[in-house]
């Protein structure tokens, strides 16, 4: 089948030719290069076009030799420009010569699948697949229930996309599928043959087969020689032959069907019904056809079917080309250029989407033929892909608006290219994909062609540009100082809070109005509100535009409204429309009122109820009771949400309750007071005598929920509105979207009301309390929707400070004045205007807005007109002026006039165009404004020139006015500051009203300013009038300011005089801090032009004495203060009082005149404070100490008890301690001198005696185990043993004193202790001393106990005589051997020694070792025994290899029976032995020796991996394991061998590898007379060791490891250490530890810290030396420079004595044993790491370095994959190496993502496990 759906080819780079007009396809027989094919029939053809190859496969024809033959031979042919042949040498298994067979190109790069054929009467079913890139076939063996073996069948491709998994469904959905549908042919089983109709599916992820056996609808007849299309997922079946079925029935076919794959049904035409004598039938092919070609073409909107070739009757061929349109089901008439093939059949047909050609190729027509074809059908397919509309539609003649092409099945790609044009003129811009269904781009620059509309198509990759198109519009610019705004939103009288709307007419350059939209509109407006919604913007797509929008607060706003001509340039920029930028003023929608009479007062309780009837306002107001000073006062308001008006109100119990004992304090009537909002003014009424009792506020709120529900607010939200509000919000006001429209913003302490059937709310708080909102919101229950009627931004601190309620269509709002608490503000918003429908309709508001515009205009023009027509006597001044301000108006408002005219007749267009009502008569006015505009401008200069000489003689006159005017002013401005309110002498009632007299002068002075200013402007002698102007405003902002002066004198005069009556008990100091810093900053934000005058000298002078006043009152009324202190303070002021007086108040306090005495005072209560502190630790003290004892444990399991402090006891003592020593460092220490001295001693005594004592009892339990014990240590230090008895007599009489007295101050207060627990500590140190001399003794004899702890060689010696206790910690001696297996009675005859890994080494050659004497002695003993006894086992392991082994044949029969470290040496001693061999064996002129002993080793290699295979033990696997390892690199280095022609043993390559060897010579300590082991590498010999290791898993040996060896090896032959220096995780020590096995050694690792010292490391070196041990320090460079310093000395003595040679060697002044095989340090090191040290020359000469870096990762994943069984370890190792490379360079840098060694081993380890328990599953 061919794919036209080019974009199923990724990547593809097209050459595809346009054709030459559109429908039009084209033939062509095309050159090339090199020989093709020879002449056939029923071979296929397939395009590849991601290898840009197409493949031919198989078929019948003549061979080169002119010979007949079928094929199997495969050719690809380039499909590009020049086409060439090529002959594939193809690997892999190519199938058997067939024809007739159907070849199917998969998809996602999987090859080329070739089913079923024939050959020389045989019929196959097999299933190969060619990769084209690889030149390779592939078997693939399928499952399932396969197809009969069948030829001349169709195979058909079908893929399914993924598909989401269903909601509510959990995974991943449908994964994409790809399935191969086979229908018909001509086959059977064995010999039988037959025709089908049957299907088989093979799905192509498992490669499995299914027959499909219930299919629905009319199949067609059995046939074969058919073709068969896909279509989307319907495969097209046409012709073919068949078995005849009598007269009238050839066999013959020209029938078409459908099959659905989706439903499996073959589909029925439309109007089919079978009981028609003439059923309707799908499109027939023009005749019957068989053995023809047709292929089905992706192409937009329909796929394209094409048909070729074939046979019409028994040799008559035909060459007609058929096209069928497959959505239409119709055949469409070709228009075909050049000339056709000759006709045929069983020719091979392949559609090439990157060139859109259909290769054509060979056939039969009475001979067989080999000519190639291509048909080119771009004209009729197009591009697979089509362009349907242009988003936006239009645009700038400028160009680059950005477009978004719609369309269908566009292709990912960079290629591609977009034409505009009109048919004469056109443009080509790039395109960019986004999407399958989407392209964009940029319009291009279509200025020199004017403003046309023009037709837009698509081309990818090089495509025709598509035959689908859409249309673009090109409009000329818009201008914006031609373009023109109007309508009410932008006239005077708006009001903040409401939205309000205009309209913008788009102009172009001419002044055109513009007839499209699109363009980009910006209205920005600033001003006083913090934050301004963003205007909404309608495009109506015209060339109007209505901006709607709302300001916040009130005030000026700067307002700018801009187009951006040129739009999408980057560098272009917005221009102001005609008009702005302007500024336009808002005014508040709620109305001021300042009420008079009694008002109420906005404190303690009070309740507001709205009554909509009478409109007032009623206040409940309760005096609850508070503490009476014996002047009225009411209670501070309890703090509830500002919107609370309308809860229920608190208990009275509890309101009593709370009070409690001021319950009878006397109280102030319960009060209403009435707002009456019609006249503003207040009433009061006491509560209990009034007609308006207070309601039932409970009663109201369910009432008020009635009401919501009769209006239909759902319930939920209906409970939700009338719950108290004050804390817990509601957040979902749309019901989680039922409720549409503008909801209320989730909030808290709002109001509710229903008024005329629906819901409205106002205000309250956001959630998080931050912010307060004032706004107004409408619920329409019925119509489900919210409308926002009104809103402003409201600061917090006002929102709380208000109280809001409803009054019928009115929200009123209550506030306190400046001063007190009595209502002076009220706020009413009337919520009518804003339900009024005018207010909401444009046209009526449209419509009002041009009249009253009009009315004012012509107001202004007549006016201006009237006032030059004036006619002017002598000496009539007053109509002069006229003249003049006419004049004035004519010159200073013609152009805004101007504009203005302009506006309005935009706007009467706009208001005809839409119908607005009747527009002509406006508009007649409108031209007689113009007009009379006209005739004015006209007239002025005229009249102007009239009365110029009126005017100059008027001018001398007005200035001498105005100079005595502005002498007035400067007197009137000294008069008023030199009045009394500035000064400091007035009370400040008496200021306010000297300030009211004031400010009514004030007003007289403007009002004659006004009158002055209008005359100065008349002449333009505006700058001789600043002066006074200036003057007067100073003198206003002088008089507000001394105001504000007097209103803060006011406030804190009467707050300071509340404070002085009350009672010094019931002083709140933090309450009266917090006030006075309030007013410390009011008096510092006043302006500092004031601070000069008396008046605020006199408030600042009393708020700073105050403030400075209450820290001193807040310290006084400490709790520490005694009648000392008050004595002390009065000596200090020198006035008395008494603070004992129950009457004593504030204001007796204040007449001590604290703030001259501040420093004192602070003393005087500091010392107050500190003593009573004092006091109170000493009492705390007592009764802390009294309690605290000593705790006792008992001592092992004897009879004493060692005493102990417990660690909160411990922590006490410590801070008490410095507690104590605190108070003596206090200047106030003499009060409580002697108590806290009594204190200091005795917490010193218990502290020190503490100390030496847990110094002494540890001491003690330690040598105690030793000295009384231990016989072993009585007998060797009998003297020390003595002292010791007497020491620990005494310290057991101590124990028994402190049990005595538990409580530790008396305990540690007894006379002479600590000179007893002194003595006693010497005493301790002498045992010590002696304990560790003889410890050292025991270590030079048994040098293993240097690397044991001091506690564990204890108890070593203490039981040496008991082996069975010694064995215990045989681990930490002998490494490798985990326990000794002890036998006798008692046990103390060693039989075998048991490995770390469980294996077992029986003593049976040397026999059994009886363990007696001293410890030391038999441990050396026991090391001799199981050296010579691994000794003797080698050379039988060696014996028996050759014998059972059989020369390593068996050996994996033979290792079974030998430890596994015996097994590795003669492993390797083999290995060294066969390669000295064969290298001998070359050197002899056999070339191949090594070869061949390759090949030996690789036999015995994979029968290790095949017994790793099967089931063993957990030791022997691991036994095979490590053969497997160490063989692996056996193997490797042989043939390292082999690549470089090694041909003798001297050379480097095999004198560099470490070889094992079994020899007899007296050299490295060998005694000559017996074989033994030796290693050799270079010019290097070691002794084996024979240390016995267990069964340890070896470290896989990569070149890396190989250097370390020669490095490490050479340094130990030179008598050096070696330092492998590398990051972590590299296998420095690992390495180290490797090589010390393979040389039998002991070694011992030692991980480095700053914790170890010079003596620490003196000891490792010395038991190193004489043990003959390696050690590996890992970090060396942790240890401190000090030590390191040291161990340079220490490290060299040891190499001095190994060079000297002997049995001994010196060490710090000291001979100490050498063992013979000498010692070896390893030092491991991180370069660069944080804390680490550098190493001094001294030590770095000592050691070779060597750099260990990353190890080959791939090497080791093949050994570690052998070990585990695979034998495709080299392929498998690579595949994991690239994964985990990927992994780590890919994912995550997070430190748990491990792709080390370590990760790697685990991963690999589970491989082994999976391989193991399904041994019959492949490898990979």
């Amino acid at each position: 089948r061919g794919w036209g759906h080019a974009g199923s080819v990724a990547g593809v780079q097209r050459t595809m030719a346009a054709a030459k007009r559109l429908g039009e396809i084209t033939w062509h027989q095309p050159q090339t290069k090199g020989e093709g094919p020879s002449p056939r029939s029923g071979h296929t053809i397939t395009v590849d076009p991601r290898a840009g190859k197409a493949m031919l496969f198989g078929g019948c024809g003549v061979d080169a030799k002119g010979e007949p033959a079928v094929f199997n031979e495969t050719w690809l042919l380039t499909t590009q420009e020049p086409m060439m042949w090529e002959n594939a040498d193809v690997m892999g298994d190519v199938p058997s010569p067939r024809w007739r067979h159907t070849a199917t190109l998969l998809p996602e790069d999987r090859g080329i699948l070739v089913f079923g054929g024939l050959y020389k009467g045989k019929r196959y079913n097999d299933v190969h697949v060619f990769n084209v890139e690889k030149k390779e076939w592939i078997l693939k063996e399928c499952s399932g229930t396969p197809p009969h073996p069948r030829s001349h069948h169709t195979s058909s491709l079908v893929s399914f996309p993924a598909e989401p998994p269903a909601e509510g469904e959990d995974g991943d959905g449908k994964p994409k599928e790809d399935k191969l549908y086979v229908f018909g042919g001509y086959g059977g089983a064995g010999s039988a043959r037959d025709f089908f109709s049957d299907i088989h599916v093979l799905d192509l992820l498992t490669w499995t087969w299914t027959k499909i056996g219930n299919v629905r609808g009319n199949p067609p007849k059995a046939r074969s020689d058919h073709t068969a299309s896909v279509s989307g997922t319907t495969i097209v079946v046409q012709g073919g032959r068949g078995w005849s079925a009598g007269k009238g029935s050839t066999g013959l076919f020209d029938d078409t069907h459908l099959l659905d794959v989706v439903a499996m049904e073959w589909l029925e035409p439309p109007g089919f019904n079978p009981e028609d004598d003439d059923p309707a039938s799908w499109p027939k092919l023009p005749s019957t056809l068989w053995n023809h070609q047709a292929i089905c073409v992706a192409s937009v909107p329909s796929d394209k079917l094409f048909v070729f070739g074939g046979q019409k009757s028994p040799r008559e061929y035909s060459n007609t080309l058929a096209i069928m349109d497959v959505n239409s089901n119709s055949w469409v008439p070709p228009l075909v250029a050049g000339s056709a093939p000759a006709a045929r059949e069983d020719s091979a047909f392949a559609y090439d989407p990157a060139t859109c050609n259909i290769l054509f190729f060979g056939g039969w027509r009475q001979k067989w033929l080999n000519d190639l074809w291509t048909l080119n059908v771009a004209g009729v397919v197009g591009p697979p892909y089509a362009v349907l509309k242009a988003e936006p539609y239009t645009g700038p003649l400028t160009g680059g608006t950005p477009i978004t092409l719609r369309g269908l099945r566009f292709i990912e790609s960079p290629m591609v290219q977009v034409r505009f044009t009109d048919g004469k003129r056109e443009a080509t811009v790039t395109g960019q994909y986004q999407s399958p269904e989407a392209i964009l781009c940029k319009a291009p620059d279509f200025t020199k062609f004017g403003a046309v509309e023009v037709v837009v198509r698509v081309s990818i990759n090089g495509d025709p540009f598509t035959v689908n198109e859409t249309t673009f519009i090109y409009y000329s610019n818009t201008q914006a100082k031609k373009s023109m705004a109007f309508g009410p939103g932008l006239l005077s009288g708006l009001q903040a809070g409401r939205k309000v709307s205009f309209m913008l007419q788009a102009k172009d350059l001419s002044g055109k109005l513009r007839t499209t939209g699109l363009d980009p509109v910006k209205f920005l407006i600033t001003g006083p509100a913090k934050e301004i919604e963003e205007p909404e913007i309608i495009d109506f797509g015209d060339g109007t535009y209505q901006v709607s929008y709302s300001v916040p607060a009130a005030g000026e706003y700067q307002v700018q409204l801009q187009i951006d001509e040129n739009p999408n340039d980057p560098d272009s920029i917005s221009s102001d429309v005609r008009g702005f930028p302007c500024s336009m003023a808002f005014s508040r929608m709620w109305e001021k009122q300042a009420p008079s009479g009694a008002a109420a007062r906005l404190k303690g309780y009070l309740r507001l109820h709205g009554d909509a009837a009478s409109g007032k306002i009623f206040a409940y107001v309760k005096d609850k009771g508070v503490p009476d000073y014996g002047v009225e006062s009411e209670p501070e308001a309890a703090p509830t949400a500002a919107n609370e008006a309308e809860a229920e109100p608190a208990s009275e119990q509890g309101v009593e309750a709370a009070v409690g004992e001021v319950a009878e304090e006397k109280r102030a009537p319960d009060m209403v007071y009435i707002l009456h909002l019609a006249s503003s003014t207040w009433s009061a009424e006491v509560l209990s005598e009034s007609a308006h009792a207070e309601p039932n506020f409970i009663g109201l709120r369910d009432s008020k929920l009635t009401a919501l529900k009769a209006a239909g607010v759902p319930e939920l939200l209906a409970l939700a509105m009338v719950r108290p509000h004050t804390t817990e919000p509601l957040a979902d006001w749309s019901l989680a979207g039922k409720l549409t429209g503008p909801a209320p913003a989730p909030r808290t302490g709002f109001l509710v009301e229903v008024i005329d059937g629906k819901a409205f709310v106002y205000g309250g708080f956001s959630t998080d309390g931050e912010s307060a909102f004032d706004d107004v919101h409408v619920l329409d229950a019925q119509a489900m929707m919210w409308t926002r009627l009104y809103s402003a931004e409201i600061a917090k601190d006002v929102a709380l400070s208000r109280r809001t309620c409803f009054c019928g269509m009115k929200i009123v709002a209550l506030a306190k004045g400046a001063v007190g608490d009595a209502v002076e503000l009220v706020d009413v918003l009337d919520l009518a205007p804003l339900l009024d429908p005018k207010n909401s309709d444009f046209k009526a508001i449209m419509l009002d807005s041009m009249q009253k515009q009009l009315t004012d205009l012509a107001a202004n023009v007549n006016g201006l007109n009237q006032a030059i027509s004036i006619e002017i006597a002598d000496g009539d001044t007053a109509a002069l002026h006229k003249v003049m301000k006419g004049l004035k108006g004519v010159r200073d408002q013609t152009a805004q006039l101007e504009y203005i005219t302009d506006q309005m007749d935009d706007m009467l267009a706009y208001m005809a165009k839409k119908n607005m009502g009747k527009t002509e008569p406006l508009q007649r006015k409108l031209d007689g404004i113009v007009e009379v505009l006209s005739t004015t401008k006209k007239a002025a200069p005229t009249v102007r020139k009239a009365v110029k000489s009126l005017q100059d003689a008027e001018a001398m006159r007005t200035i001498e006015t105005l100079a005595e005017f502005e002498e007035k002013m400067t007197k009137e401005h000294k008069a008023f500051l030199n009045g009394e309110v500035f000064s400091n002498t007035l009370e400040y009632n008496t200021a306010y009203s000297k300030l009211n007299a004031t400010a009514a002068q004030m007003a007289e002075l403007e009002k004659e300013y006004t009158k002055m200013w209008a005359l100065a402007d008349l002449f333009e002698f505006g700058d001789k009038l600043q002066a006074s102007k200036d003057t007067l405003a100073k003198m206003q902002d002088e008089r507000i300011k001394i105001k504000t002066v007097w209103d803060l004198q006011c406030i804190v005069q009467s707050q300071l005089d509340e404070w002085k009556r009350v009672l010094w008990t019931d002083i709140n100091v933090g309450t009266m801090e917090d006030e006075t810093k309030t007013f410390t900053k009011m008096v510092r934000g006043l302006d500092k032009s004031v601070r000069d005058w008396l008046a605020y000298r006199g408030v600042d002078s009393m708020i700073k004495n105050f403030a400075i006043t209450v820290p001193c009152v807040a310290d006084l009324k400490s709790p520490s203060m005694r009648d000392r202190h008050w004595q002390k303070l009065m000596g200090i002021t020198k006035k008395e009082i008494d603070v004992n007086n129950p009457k004593f108040s504030l204001n007796d306090m204040l007449a001590l005149e604290l703030h001259n005495f501040v420093d004192d005072v602070g003393e005087v209560v500091d010392q107050a404070q500190k003593e009573d502190k004092m006091e109170q630790m000493l009492i705390k003290l007592e009764a802390t100490w009294k309690a605290i004892e000593f705790q006792f444990d008992r001592h092992a399991e004897t009879d004493v008890y060692l005493i102990r402090m417990q660690e909160p006891d411990f922590e006490m003592l410590e801070d008490n301690q410095l507690v104590v020593q605190g108070m003596m460092a206090s200047k106030y220490l003499a009060t409580f001198e002697e108590p806290v001295t009594k204190w200091q001693k005795e917490l010193s005594a218990v502290s020190d005696v503490l100390g030496i004592m847990l110094d002494v009892q540890r001491k003690w339990a330690y040598l105690e185990t030793l000295f009384i014990g231990s016989e072993e240590v009585k007998k060797e230090l009998p003297a020390d043993a003595e002292r010791f008895a007497g020491i620990d007599a005494d310290f057991k009489t101590l124990l028994k004193g402190f049990n005595a007295e538990k409580n530790c101050v008396r305990a540690c207060a007894v006379e002479g202790l600590i000179k007893k627990l002194e003595l006693l500590t010497g005493a301790l140190e002498l045992c010590e001393k002696s304990l560790a001399d003889f410890l050292e003794a025991k270590r030079r004899i048994f040098p293993r106990f240097y690397f044991v702890s001091q506690t564990m060689l204890l108890d070593i010696l203490s039981n040496g005589n008991r082996p069975w206790i010694v064995a215990q910690n045989v681990n930490a001696m002998f490494q490798g051997v985990k326990e000794l297996s002890l036998q006798g009675d008692p046990a103390m005859t060693v039989h075998t020694m048991v490995s770390n890994e469980g294996e077992v080494l029986n003593i049976e050659m040397k026999g059994p070792l009886l363990l007696e004497g001293k410890v030391e002695n038999y441990l050396n003993k026991l090391i001799s025994r199981m050296r010579d006894e691994l000794r003797v086992q080698l050379g039988r392991a060696i014996d028996e290899y050759q014998t059972k082994g059989k020369e390593g044949k068996e050996r994996v029969l033979w290792l079974h029976d030998h430890l596994a470290q015996l097994v590795l040496v003669v492993t390797q001693f083999e290995w060294t032995k066969l390669t000295d061999k064969a290298l001998d064996a070359v050197s002899a002129g056999k070339r191949n020796a090594l070869e061949v002993y390759r090949q030996d080793q690789l036999s015995m290699l994979d029968d290790c991996i095949k017994a790793v295979q099967g089931k063993l033990d957990k030791l022997n696997r691991r036994k095979v394991m490590n053969v497997i390892t160490l063989e692996t690199h056996s193997r490797d280095i042989n043939i390292g061998l082999i690549n470089q022609s090694v041909d003798r043993k001297d050379h480097f390559l095999w004198l560099g590898q470490l070889k094992t060897r079994w020899e007899t010579g007296a050299h490295h300590g060998s005694d000559g007379e017996a074989p033994d082991a030796f290693l050799y590498i270079c010019d290097a010999i070691f002794r084996y060791s024979f240390e016995y290791l267990g069964c340890a898993p070896r470290l896989v040996i990569t070149p890396l490891t190989d250097r370390i060896y020669i490095t490490a090896t050479q340094a130990a032959h030179l008598i050096l250490g070696c330092a492998p220096a590398g990051p972590a995780g590299t296998g420095k020590t690992e390495t180290t530890k490797d090589l010390s096995a393979q040389l039998g050694k002991a070694v011992y690792v030692f991980n480095c810290g700053p914790e170890m010292d010079y003596l620490t490391m003196a000891d490792i070196f010395k038991g190193l030396a004489a043990s003959g041990s390696w050690g590996c320090f890992d970090e060396f460079n942790r240890l401190i420079a000090e030590v390191l310093s040291v161990c340079s000395i220490q490290f060299k003595s040891v190499l001095d004595g190994m060079r000297k040679g002997g049995d001994s060697f010196r060490f710090a002044g000291i001979d100490y044993y050498q063992h013979p095989d000498g010692s070896m340090s390893f030092i491991t090191m991180n370069p660069g790491y944080l804390g680490r040290q550098e190493l001094p020359e001294s030590l770095k000469v000592l050691f070779r370095p060597v750099t260990v870096m990353v190890p080959d990762f791939q090497l080791i994943m093949e050994n570690m994959l052998m070990a585990e069984g695979y034998t495709t370890a080299d392929v498998l190792a690579k595949k994991f190496f690239t994964f985990y490379n990927l992994n780590k360079d890919l994912l995550s840098k997070q430190m748990h993502y491990d792709w080390g060694l370590r990760a790697i081993k685990s991963v690999l380890v589970v491989a082994g496990t999976f391989l193991r328990a399904e041994p019959d599953k492949p490898e990979a």
